[in-house]
């Protein structure tokens, strides 16, 4: 990987990670195209690392109130929404990995997410999360569960039914993010053991060292403007992106390319 190869896809995973618009569908297609495909799970590794800084960062107040009261009822709300997706990962985690060898898959998934975004765009609820139940966490959960699939996005899918089940805008946005960090974490966390088992080293690079620094400014600015979009009700400008892109990619491979 050089370093172009390198900033660019640290810029993409932390744009896209938390843009509506599907990191692992960005990743995969631009890997393909880029011929990237070699620079393994340690630079993987580093950029879920440098996106879960970018939440922390953006959330840091909302968090420490978490952390200096770990019993409140949101704190099981998130537990709860990170279940199904823990659980696919584990019993599904070879199907799903399988998703990712076919660059059809991403292409396709987008067109999905830019449905959901049109949507989402007509929700505007006022639930807070102290109004929130165990089986709306459940239901966000289970769409995140459903966006392990690549070029359908996390963010927006979850959004998208936090918006659909009542929730406000802001509170759909802090939620969603907030609960992409056991996500994020936990999948940190399994390759970097996958890695030192394979390899009994975690060799690092310098471009993987700048394309993480990218990806954290970058994931940093991405879910600032996603707030601010969301409560100006603009998502749709996501839903046009995708079906763009999904488009584009689609017509590149029908080419050959």
């Amino acid at each position: 990987m050089n370093w172009f190869e390198g900033i660019f896809l640290g810029l993409v995973q932390g744009l896209t990670e938390f843009l509506p618009v599907s990191s692992s569908g960005h990743l995969t297609i631009f890997s393909y195209f880029l011929n990237a495909k070699e620079a393994g799970l340690t630079f993987d590794i580093l950029l879920h690392f440098a996106t879960l800084l970018s939440v922390i960062i953006c959330y840091r107040k909302d968090l420490w109130e978490l952390i200096r009261h770990p019993l409140q009822r949101y704190v099981l709300l998130i537990i709860i929404a990170s279940i199904p997706a823990g659980i696919a990962g584990v019993v599904f985690g070879d199907f799903f990995a399988s998703l990712f060898e076919n660059i059809w898959v991403p292409a396709i998934a987008l067109l999905f997410t830019a449905a959901l975004l049109f949507v989402a765009d007509r929700f505007r609820g006022d639930l807070q999360g102290k109004d929130m139940t165990w089986w709306m966490a459940l239901f966000i959960g289970v769409m995140q569960m459903i966006a392990i699939c690549p070029g359908i996005s996390r963010s927006g899918a979850t959004i998208f039914i936090a918006l659909l089940i009542g929730l406000s805008r802001t509170e759909a946005a802090k939620f969603s993010f907030i609960m992409s960090i056991p996500v994020i974490l936990g999948s940190f966390l399994l390759e970097t053991v996958s890695v030192v088992k394979n390899t009994g080293t975690f060799a690092l690079e310098p471009v993987f060292l700048v394309a993480a620094a990218v990806a954290a400014v970058s994931g940093v600015l991405a879910i600032k403007l996603v707030v601010n979009l969301l409560n100006k009700g603009r998502l749709r400008y996501f839903a046009y992106y995708c079906a763009l892109f999904a488009m584009t990619t689609i017509l590149f491979l029908s080419l050959g390319m």
